[in-house]
């Protein structure tokens, strides 16, 4: 990571998660576009899992360390975006985004629209599990936050928080909301499979699928959802994880990069395996 000092402000420029051989990187993943249907009858919704209570918005913007900021110094921390939040039966709060934003025991603040870490700021939470560097790990690039206490957390705008929970495939066509570049929107490009996930100088094995949506640095963890028009509009489909490109810039660069692929872990495949990993924290 880089980054650099101002008294009491301390900015970061996070390092990117890419996957930045594209054509190569989910090579057993299907890479034709999805066809339009002829049936006579549109498709029926998936199967729907809506929180009673998700304090965390989807496109919330997250600030994650495992340092302690000092004024004056040099902090490195990860700018990142939530996917969606969900209240435990105990009370406890827990919120999904990407794994490699954190290792557990980070500690999480609630970040806003300029990126900027103003100090003193109080922790809204520690990471309690990142599915990547688990030792049973599925192979799922998402992360669990709980949540410590109430905040305001910043996104670019309001969605409500429905997951669906049964999609097989993803839909034809997604979009993404995150702290940095808002909603962008394009095909899906390759369905789930295995993929390549670079992270600083290691590489590691997902699951993921992809799609022609532009994102930006801090928009990892995002939430995935179906584009208007499809079964899914609306509906969280995937946790954003990477580009097949390093991506620079900022919001006004997705209008120059439009071949440009996000990877997303599907939302199915976390739920899937939450209820055990719920259970041992």
């Amino acid at each position: 990571m880089t980054s650099r000092s101002l008294l009491g402000v301390v900015l970061l420029a996070p390092a990117l998660t890419a996957a930045c051989t594209a054509g190569e990187d989910n090579p057993q993943g299907d890479r034709a576009q999805a066809e339009s249907t002829t049936s006579p009858h549109p498709p029926a919704p998936p199967p729907i899992y809506g929180p009673g209570d998700s304090p965390v918005p989807p496109g919330a913007a997250l600030d994650i360390s495992s340092l302690e900021p000092v004024p004056g110094e040099y902090f490195d921390y990860s700018l990142c975006t939530a996917a969606w939040s969900f209240v435990l039966d105990s009370g406890r709060t827990i919120a999904v985004t990407a794994a490699h934003c954190g290792e557990p025991g980070d500690t999480v603040w609630a970040g806003n629209a300029e990126g900027e870490f103003t100090y003193p700021a109080e922790p809204v939470g520690t990471v309690v599990y990142s599915d990547l560097s688990a030792p049973d790990t599925h192979g799922l690039d998402f992360a669990l936050v709980e949540i410590t206490r109430p905040a305001e957390f910043y996104t670019p705008r309001e969605m409500g928080t429905q997951i669906a929970t049964g999609v097989g495939s993803p839909p034809d066509s997604v979009c993404k909301l995150g702290r940095v570049t808002a909603e962008t929107c394009g095909p899906l490009t390759h369905a789930e499979g295995r993929s390549k996930l670079t992270i600083e100088d290691r590489s590691v094995d997902t699951v993921a699928a992809r799609a022609q949506v532009c994102s930006q640095q801090g928009d990892s963890g995002a939430p995935v959802y179906g584009a208007p028009g499809t079964p899914e509009a609306g509906r969280i489909v995937g946790v954003l994880s990477g580009t097949t490109c390093e991506a620079k810039g900022s919001e006004a660069d997705c209008a120059a990069e439009p071949a440009q692929d996000m990877s997303f872990t599907v939302a199915a495949d976390i739920e899937a395996v939450l209820p055990e990993i719920l259970a041992g924290l």
